[in-house]
């Protein structure tokens, strides 16, 4: 299983084999391309064109209440014709009725790097999801401290090993081995791979239920354990 993070030098790729996890940074995904196990990632999957494909950010929103920052307004397809803000901002308010904020027109090259590695590679299973969305169904409500704080990282720390215990000493000295600048990846990409440990135990579903495809052929939903 794979929880995979968009970091500063790329993607934080965490892998849990036969108990084992562990921590990588890689400058693309190419080490996915022969994977066959659950991939989760936290990169937007299918952009949409039109106000009538549906993407999962209004629905996440209300689980989050206080942590809903964390869940950004996705760019309109036709937004990667264009390569300044202001173009961009405006297309997006054409196509869905909605300006774009600078945070997500900033994470643009990397939504665009992995839709394009999904498209290249659609046998994959692959699939978004949402750590903060994770911790929240981990720990049966949202987290008490923003993941920008220490005091945040030691909450959802506590959260992955009360769900996890054999996790604990390779996620310690993880965050022992990596800069403080990477703390959030590791979290955020291990939250995600211990969501596909409990996908595998438990099932799962999606935000939304009825899920879309953008004109790309991409569904456009959030993959979660389910919690009973």
């Amino acid at each position: 299983m794979i929880g995979i993070d968009g970091c500063r030098k790329g993607f934080m790729i965490t892998r849990l084999e036969d108990s084992v996890l562990s921590f990588s940074i890689e400058s693309d995904l190419t080490s996915l391309i022969d994977e066959k196990d659950l991939i989760l990632i936290d990169v937007p999957l299918g952009c949409p064109s039109s106000t009538s494909q549906v993407r999962p950010e209004p629905l996440m929103r209300p689980y989050l209440r206080k942590r809903a920052s964390s869940v950004f307004n996705v760019p309109a397809l036709q937004c990667f014709s264009f390569t300044q803000y202001d173009e961009v901002n405006k297309k997006n308010k054409e196509i869905l009725n909605k300006g774009l904020s600078r945070q997500s027109f900033g994470i643009m090259p990397i939504i665009k790097k992995v839709n394009d590695f999904v498209l290249e590679h659609p046998y994959l299973n692959l699939h978004e999801s949402h750590p903060e969305l994770v911790f929240t169904w981990m720990k049966g409500s949202i987290c008490n401290y923003s993941k920008h704080k220490p005091e945040g990282i030691q909450e959802r720390v506590d959260i992955l090993v009360g769900v996890l215990p054999s996790i604990k000493d390779a996620l310690i000295n993880a965050l022992l081995s990596y800069s403080k600048s990477y703390h959030q990846d590791i979290v955020d990409s291990c939250a995600l791979v211990v969501c596909a440990y409990l996908i595998q135990k438990r099932g799962s579903f999606t935000i939304p239920h009825d899920v879309q495809r953008n004109s790309q052929g991409i569904e456009m939903k959030i993959l979660l354990f389910n919690d009973s």
